[in-house]
């Protein structure tokens, strides 16, 4: 019942959506992908939907909300790499393992890093071969807080285990 209703309401909108998905995007792919989005949302929602009269503008709220929040989404990404970039261009840059590796031998880090979990232990290794963040993301499929969290703790416990407390 609630997929017909929901069909009936919200399907004939679907081309109406594209046109101004387009219109946000300037691109095929993305305008496409922004319709799923936005269809898949207002099907998980459909109950909010008062009244039938209301359909079009209601999904393009929904569609211009989501646009937004991946524009935001972008931008801080963007802002947080670059950055960080900026920073490392002004001076040289030391990273963390590189300091570790300087005070020990590198077959007792490489030794400490072997006992490491799976998932710490391969982010850390791919930080260490200086994979940045994104590409590590790509790479694993794992999302950005997991990768910057398991670096954080996978060079706590390396630390941990080279320097006594």
């Amino acid at each position: 019942m609630r997929t017909a209703s929901f069909e009936n309401a919200v399907l004939p909108h679907r081309e109406n959506l594209m046109r101004f998905a387009l219109h946000l995007t300037h691109d095929s792919a993305d305008a496409q992908d922004l319709v799923q989005d936005t269809l898949l949302r207002a099907y998980t929602r459909f109950y909010q939907l008062r009244t039938q009269d209301a359909t079009l503008a209601w999904l393009r709220c929904i569609l211009r909300s989501i646009f937004l929040h991946k524009i935001q989404r972008k931008r801080r990404d963007r802002e947080g790499t670059s950055e960080i970039a900026e920073w490392e261009s002004t001076r040289e840059f030391v990273g963390p393992e590189k300091r570790a590796i300087d005070g020990v031998e590198a077959s007792a880090v490489l030794q400490v890093v072997q006992t490491l979990p799976p998932g710490y232990r391969d982010v850390l290794l791919l930080t260490i071969a200086e994979l940045s963040y994104n590409e590590i993301v790509e790479r694993t499929g794992l999302p950005m807080a997991t990768v910057k969290a398991r670096i954080h703790r996978a060079r706590k416990m390396v630390q941990k285990q080279l320097v006594p407390a």
